[in-house]
């Protein structure tokens, strides 16, 4: 497993890490994990969790949760197993709310507050522009938000829409964070916007040897 660092732009230092799944060379990372099916997924995500519990117990995490896991019962009954206040749930595709019908939507939010209940905190990953309705519509209150990575390097030459973006994004939340960080420029312009956490590959990965079978 890859272990992402996050960092916070008040405590100037890494506060947790987003836990992300190491594949061979050859396979691609969003075609692997669509191919999933949820018990499959599930498994994986099971899998990191049981990981965190007896290896890092104390330090933060933020694990990736797709919409298609979130609005299943069964399969949040099966997290809840693994509560811990250590541990934030990211919704990872956001684009899939707004696919979602009325009773799935009530599912996604009961299964996010029973998350919530139990300790674990709610962010949303990879928000746009273009999903920015839909999350609206949806009316939960996210502990945090992640601007996608594209959106913050398309808007690099455009500082102002950047500013504007991550504005709107702390109506959803009052933590924002900011992906794609690669360099120290990127890092200043990013905070000058306004992000309060920060998350890319200029502060350096760790990885762990583990297998999900």
């Amino acid at each position: 497993m890859r272990f992402q660092p996050i960092y916070s732009v008040r405590q100037d230092d890494i506060i947790g890490y987003e836990v992300l799944s190491k594949l061979s060379a050859s396979e691609d990372c969003e075609h692997y994990f669509s191919s999933l099916s949820i018990g499959e997924h599930l498994k994986v995500i099971i899998g990191q969790l049981k990981y965190l519990w007896q290896a890092l117990v104390g330090c933060h995490h933020f694990i990736n949760v797709p919409v298609a896991i979130l609005v299943n019962r069964s399969a949040i009954d099966t997290i809840l197993e693994y509560s811990s206040i250590n541990i934030t749930i990211e919704l990872q595709d956001p684009e899939s709310v707004a696919k979602l019908d009325g009773n799935e939507k009530n599912n996604l939010i009961e299964n996010m507050m029973r998350l919530r209940m139990a300790g674990f905190a709610i962010w949303l990953d990879d928000l746009t522009p273009n999903i920015m309705p839909a999350i609206v519509g949806l009316g939960f209150e996210f502990n945090g938000i992640k601007v996608d990575k594209n959106i913050f390097w398309q808007q690099i030459e455009h500082p102002e829409l950047l500013c504007s973006f991550i504005h709107c994004c702390h109506f959803l939340s009052d933590h924002v964070l900011v992906e794609g960080i690669e360099t120290f420029n990127q890092r200043q312009l990013a905070i000058k916007c306004g992000a309060d956490y920060l998350q890319g590959y200029y502060w350096p990965e760790q990885q762990r040897s583990f297998s999900y079978h």
